[in-house]
């Protein structure tokens, strides 16, 4: 496995200059002037941090604060573009920009970088689940001469909890961030596809029976969501952004399902098609590969209409498709490269932080998949990568941390 370490971010700032006259404003041991794009600062034992805000707030543009600065500075910067005085408050830095689409002059957002990460991601395997029947265990049919078929599909929660669906065995297995198995689901067709809400709901689509099985956060049954054929035989997967339950067809198209009211005569409203993956109440998204070096995230609105498009550069680019958003609004894409050696493709995870920069990249994920599965990777929603792979001799559930608190190492199966 390999592991692409890039650099720990101190701020990632948004760009959206504004004609703003001369204002200047004496805070403590510092003063700050912006006129037309261009900053005198003075500041003697200034906290930097307060001086970005100030700045951010002059200019226009929003400053995200991933770990306290708490440096003290002494700088008289007089009349610089706004660029070229933050490389002044930040001396020795790396610096990475993001412009407008097109390649216009518009500075959209900016990295202020510091040397090379001591953290990056550390991968942990936090069960090994043998095949079989039994508690914690998963269910295979490897019969020679047919197609060999294990779990489907797997899902994580906003808590890193994962259910696995064990489509041979017909059940859901729900397991802790560390891989104790903690309940089980059955009873409920032919599991292929899971997802779960951030309220704790988990809605299992039943292929056999043709319509999406809910369980409510306390645990109970609710109500099973009857989908017509027509859509089903089009379902790729089902995906949650917060309470909102939504359908992916093969085609890759997003339509919202609403569960029945009194006043639908039981039936479930769908609206649709989206356009495109829905990353919160407003905000759509659509990825897709330009050539074999890059690929575009383009950002858009409820009615279509682009909102932002970011370049992703990735080297020798198979495919790209959206895996999901953290809590800090973090944007994550799985990639395939192909290799350089020979025939065959590498699976990775991209994560951008909220203003479209690339901060980080992981490559070289194990990818020794012996039967097929609807679902690569997840993230949850502390960052984390999460993989299901169906081995030759047990399913791993592996786990790619930020926090460096994992191991490479393997736990045992669940008993």
């Amino acid at each position: 496995m390999k592991i692409i370490k890039f650099f720990p971010v101190f701020a990632v700032l948004i760009f959206s200059f504004s004609s703003e006259g001369a204002e200047e404003k004496a805070s403590g041991p510092y003063s700050l002037s912006l006129e037309e794009g261009r900053v005198t600062i003075r500041a003697e034992d200034a906290a930097l941090e307060e001086i970005l805000r100030d700045l951010a707030r002059r200019a226009g543009f929003e400053l995200f604060v991933y770990r306290p600065l708490e440096k003290r500075v002494t700088v008289d910067i007089r009349d610089l573009p706004v660029e070229e005085a933050l490389r002044k408050l930040l001396p020795g830095h790396g610096f990475v920009f993001r412009r407008s689409p097109g390649g216009g002059a518009v500075l959209r957002a900016v990295a202020v970088l510091e040397g090379e990460s001591a953290d990056g991601y550390t991968r942990k395997t936090v069960a090994r689940l043998g095949y079989g029947a039994g508690p914690g265990e998963i269910g295979r049919i490897n019969v020679p001469g047919t197609e060999r078929q294990g779990p489907r599909s797997f899902a994580v929660d906003r808590d890193g909890k994962i259910y696995v669906c064990d489509t041979v065995n017909r059940k859901v297995s729900i397991f802790g961030p560390d891989g104790e198995l903690i309940r089980t689901l059955a009873g409920i067709g032919l599991p292929t596809d899971i997802a779960v809400a951030d309220s704790g709901d988990i809605y299992i689509l039943d292929e056999e029976g043709g319509r999406i099985v809910h369980y409510r956060s306390s645990g109970s049954r609710g109500e099973d969501l009857a989908i017509s054929p027509g859509l089903l035989g089009r379902t790729q997967s089902l995906e949650t952004v917060g309470e909102t339950l939504l359908l992916r067809t093969r085609d890759g198209r997003d339509y919202e399902l609403a569960p029945p009211t009194p006043d639908s005569d039981g039936e479930v409203k769908i609206s649709g098609p989206l356009p495109g993956a829905r990353i919160d109440s407003r905000l759509f998204c659509r990825v897709r590969k330009v050539s074999a070096e890059a690929a575009e995230v383009e950002m858009v609105g409820p009615g279509g209409e682009a909102v932002d498009l970011i370049p992703v550069p990735v080297e020798r680019l198979a495919s790209i498709a959206i895996l999901g958003r953290d809590r800090e609004g973090s944007l994550f894409l799985q990639v395939e490269q192909f290799r350089p050696e020979g025939p065959g493709v590498d699976l990775g995870v991209v994560r951008l932080n909220p203003g479209g920069i690339v901060l980080e990249k992981i490559e070289g994920i194990p990818a020794e998949y012996t039967s097929w599965t609807a679902r690569l990777l997840q993230v949850d929603g502390n960052g984390d990568i999460i993989q299901m792979l169906p081995g030759p001799e047990a399913v791993e559930l592996n786990r790619w941390s930020r926090n460096g608190a994992g191991m490479d190492t393997a736990a045992p199966p669940v008993e």
